[in-house]
C-alpha cells in the first residue's frame, strides 16, 4: 500500500512540472462579458491577448528560459494586434530579472501593461525596462486603442489604485489584483475587466479547492469569469509563478487569454 502511495505521489510531482509548461488558450469574445457599449468599427476583427504573472526568475534557481521561450512562441503564433500585460513580470529583486524584459520585447505586437505587487520589489527597474522596450505602462491611466478605453490601475497591494475618469466608450479594466474589481462601487461600470495575481491557486486539490489564494475573498475570485453589477471580469490563471522555488502547478494550468473582436 505504501509503495503504491509513493508511486502516486511521485507521479503527481512529475505531472506538476509538466503542467507548468502546458499552456492553454482561452478564447473569449465581448459577448462573453456583460458589455453595454457597441464595438467601435476600428476594433472589429482585432485580436487582443492578455498574459499575466510571468515570474520566471528566482534567486535560488536558474531563469526559466524554456518557459519564457515557449510563451513568446505561443503568443506570436496567435498573431495578436495588441498584448495586455497583467503585472508580476519579476518574482523578486535580483540580477536575473533582466531576461524577462528581453522576452517580452520579443512578442511581436504593441504592448500595454500594469504593474503587479512583485514588480514593486524593483519598481524603478520594472517600469524603466518596460518603457525602454516600448511598452505603455498604465498607472491609473487610460490608453485608447481604436475606440476601446483600456483603463490600467495601480497594484492593489503595493500601489495606490485610482479609477480614472473616462469617456463613455467601450472599456476594459486592466488590474493585476481581482480584489480591486470586487471592491469597486456598484455604480462604477466597465464593459470588461481582466486580472491575474491568483494563479488559479497554483497548486490545488484537483481544481476543486485552492488551499492558498492570496485573495481577501478566499475562493470567490480564484479563476474564471466573475459577474458583478459593475461588470464582468475574467481572472486568468497566469503563465508562471512558483511554489517556493519549484516551477510547478497542479490543476491550475497556465493560460493565454485571447479576446477576439
Amino acid at each position: 500500500m505504501i509503495k503504491y502511495l509513493l508511486i502516486a505521489l511521485l507521479g503527481i510531482f512529475i505531472y506538476s512540472f509538466i503542467e507548468y509548461r502546458w499552456l492553454k488558450n482561452v478564447y473569449l469574445k465581448p459577448i462573453d462579458f456583460d458589455t453595454k457599449h457597441k464595438i467601435p468599427d476600428g476594433l472589429k476583427g482585432k485580436r487582443i491577448i492578455f498574459i499575466s504573472d510571468l515570474q520566471f526568475d528566482h534567486k535560488r534557481r536558474p531563469f526559466l528560459h524554456g518557459a519564457a521561450r515557449n510563451l513568446v512562441r505561443r503568443v506570436n503564433a496567435l498573431k495578436p494586434d495588441l498584448v495586455l500585460l497583467g503585472g508580476d513580470y519579476i518574482h523578486q529583486e535580483g540580477k536575473q530579472n533582466t531576461p524577462i524584459f528581453e522576452y517580452i520585447n520579443s512578442i511581436n505586437a504593441p504592448k500595454v501593461a500594469v504593474l503587479g505587487n512583485h514588480d514593486y520589489r524593483e519598481y524603478e527597474k520594472s517600469v524603466t525596462m518596460l518603457q525602454d522596450i516600448g511598452v505603455t505602462v498604465l498607472i491609473n491611466e487610460i490608453y485608447n486603442y481604436r475606440g476601446l478605453d483600456i483603463i490600467g490601475v495601480d497594484d492593489a497591494i503595493k500601489g495606490v489604485p485610482v479609477f480614472p475618469i473616462h469617456e463613455d466608450n467601450l472599456s476594459i479594466l486592466l488590474t493585476h489584483n481581482p480584489d480591486y474589481f470586487e471592491k469597486l462601487p456598484k455604480s462604477t461600470y466597465v464593459d470588461m475587466a481582466l486580472a491575474g495575481h491568483l494563479h488559479a491557486g497554483q497548486v490545488t486539490l484537483f481544481g476543486l479547492y485552492a488551499p492558498i489564494t492570496n485573495s481577501e475573498f478566499d475562493q470567490t475570485l480564484v479563476h474564471g469569469m466573475i459577474r458583478r453589477p459593475q461588470g464582468s471580469m475574467y481572472v486568468s490563471s497566469g503563465v508562471g509563478g512558483t511554489v517556493g522555488m519549484l516551477p510547478i502547478r497542479f490543476f491550475a494550468r497556465p493560460e493565454i487569454v485571447i479576446l477576439d473582436f
